[in-house]
């Protein structure tokens, strides 16, 4: 059951934004299967591919952009820091896992030159098993001082507890992202990322610590900023697909997202990593009204169908959605259902909210999501929800919802 300590944004208006990066089209991700948390896994050799030539001064084993955590680099491969690569060339780095934490762990292997730049990265996946680790009991709920931006629906933390947010821009009625250092406690140390948007309402991060984000106003337009460099560039993804509302992505990098074209129904979409984001599948299709989605270890998709107020799963099959998926319900009558994420237990969370009441409910992965517990009810409107690996909870609040 969930029981990790509470952290809230106060928010008064509604969209969201946030930037992204991806991994190139030569990536191939290396999966790890699932080990046990405290355990090391025997090596596996991760191939990547050089997207620019240069000299590799660092070799990174990264968990959503952290270092020094689940995945680590070993002896054995034929990538040699200090050598020169050419665009084109391969190599390889043997890397070990050993989950600190339980659920899904998305990393990345990443070859860097003296400045920065990436030179060849890929992702790699485990998925811890084990009792959830680093939860805290804690009475009531902690909120932020006043940082100094007002902030939306859109909310993502990283490996190394750095917190990503949605802002509003009062006068312009535009959105921006910002990134919210771990131990920030007033707005001198909050960053602004580049980029303008009308309204985003998803937002995810990947294995290298790369955000993407989704501009409902933007169809066929995705946008990524990436880690390196300090997320000081953006990068734009198209295709024959609408606007986001919702945003995941999986261990393998694969962007999973909500939304519709202008006069259709609302579907659920994925785009593939390893065809360089240029491969579209439509997972699910003919829904009235979706907004969040999160991916679980095993691939299965949740996304919030606000029309029906429930909760839907798509069922992965070896790790993802086949062409006719099975498609279950969870939970009913969840008035205003927004936003979904799956915490290292496989537990599902929701964010919920009516005129009479608002919460995030957890529902239990071990009853088949037939179980369900509030795990606060404090709040105004519930609209954005992230948790940390170690089972801290983040809740954007839109404060007194329906007025």
């Amino acid at each position: 059951m969930f029981s990790p300590r509470m952290k809230f944004l106060a928010l008064l208006l509604p969209a969201l934004s946030l930037l992204a990066a991806s991994l190139p089209a030569e990536a191939q991700a290396v999966s790890f299967g699932t080990e046990a948390l405290g355990q090391t896994s025997s090596a596996q050799s991760a191939t990547l591919t050089f997207t620019g030539a240069g000299s590799v001064a660092s070799q990174l084993a990264l968990t959503n952009g952290a270092q020094k955590q689940d995945f680590a680099i070993v002896s054995g491969g034929s990538c040699a820091t200090g050598q020169s690569y050419s665009a084109g060339n391969t190599c390889t780095v043997s890397v070990t896992f050993g989950p600190l934490y339980a659920g899904l762990r998305m990393g990345a292997v990443v070859l860097e030159d003296a400045s920065g730049n990436v030179l060849a990265s890929t992702y790699i996946n485990g998925v811890g098993s084990g009792p959830q680790a680093g939860f805290h009991e804690i009475g009531g709920e902690g909120g932020f001082p006043y940082l100094g931006f007002t902030p939306d629906r859109g909310i993502a933390v990283d490996g190394n507890g750095n917190l990503f947010v949605a802002s509003v821009n009062s006068a312009t009625a535009k959105e921006s992202v910002v990134e919210v250092p771990q131990g920030c406690t007033d707005q001198s140390c909050v960053k602004q990322l580049p980029g303008t948007f009308y309204a985003v309402w998803g937002l995810a991060l990947d294995g290298a610590g790369n955000l993407w984000v989704g501009d409902v106003g933007a169809a066929g337009t995705i946008t990524e900023i990436p880690a390196s460099g300090g997320y000081s560039a953006t990068k734009t993804y198209s295709g024959s697909f609408g606007n986001q509302l919702g945003m995941a992505v999986d261990g393998s990098g694969n962007l999973f997202f909500t939304g519709n074209s202008a006069s259709t129904a609302y579907n659920v979409t994925e785009l593939v990593a390893s065809s360089g984001y240029s491969t579209v599948k439509t997972l699910a299709s003919g829904y009235n009204g979706l907004e969040g989605i999160a991916v679980d270890g095993s691939g299965d998709v949740f996304f919030a169908d606000s029309y029906d107020k429930v909760v839907k799963e798509l069922v992965a099959v070896n790790g993802g959605i086949p062409t006719s998926p099975t498609i279950n319900s969870i939970g009913s009558g969840l008035a205003a259902v927004s936003t979904v994420a799956v915490e290292g237990s496989g537990d599902l969370l929701v964010a919920n909210a009516s005129t009479s009441s608002a919460y995030v409910t957890e529902f239990l992965v071990s009853t088949g999501y037939t179980t369900s517990v509030q795990v606060g009810s404090s709040f105004g409107g519930p609209a954005g929800i992230a948790v940390t690996s170690g089972g801290d909870l983040y809740v954007v609040d839109f404060g007194t919802y329906g007025t």
